[in-house]
């Protein structure tokens, strides 16, 4: 029978727990990087979805960020009183609602890409280049083992 240890040491060595603890590590050393901004990790994630392509919908954020429409929107929410997006209707489908960068936030950009490159710096340290390439297939392969458990 499985002492206690036994069990704890199993858990936390589980692929799931250490990727979810990997992820929360991430999240919070992103938060310290742009609450200075006034920022939360989910609207970090969403401005630097619309860095890349401005005037996606809600749907589309929400997709994208993998996360419920309900759960965007009130990001979004949040992140119109604070001047950093805009959402309007779609002028061809008015149940659809545009998100675009307000000038507060495109002028976040630059700061927000350097606090993304100096967390990816961290996270490297003391790895190789293979080490990465690595890591990142190990991963790929993970995602999609996964995938093929679920409905995606």
């Amino acid at each position: 029978m499985l002492n206690v240890v036994s069990i704890m040491l199993a858990v936390s060595l589980s692929f799931g727990n250490r990727v979810r603890a990997l992820a929360r590590l991430i999240d919070r050393a992103m938060l310290e990087r742009v609450s200075g901004h006034g920022l939360t990790v989910p609207q970090y994630h969403a401005l630097r979805e619309l860095f890349n392509e401005e005037g996606i919908t809600q749907r589309e954020l929400s997709v994208r960020l993998s996360t419920t429409e309900p759960a965007i929107m009130g990001t979004l929410r949040r992140m119109e009183r604070q001047q950093l997006v805009r959402r309007e209707r779609d002028v061809n489908d008015r149940r659809k609602i545009n998100v675009s960068l307000a000038p507060r936030g495109r002028a976040l950009r630059k700061r927000l890409q350097a606090h993304a490159q100096a967390l990816n710096t961290a996270m490297r340290h003391g790895l190789s280049e293979n080490d990465v390439v690595k890591f990142q297939s190990l991963l790929a392969r993970i995602e999609a083992n996964l995938a093929e458990t679920i409905d995606v």
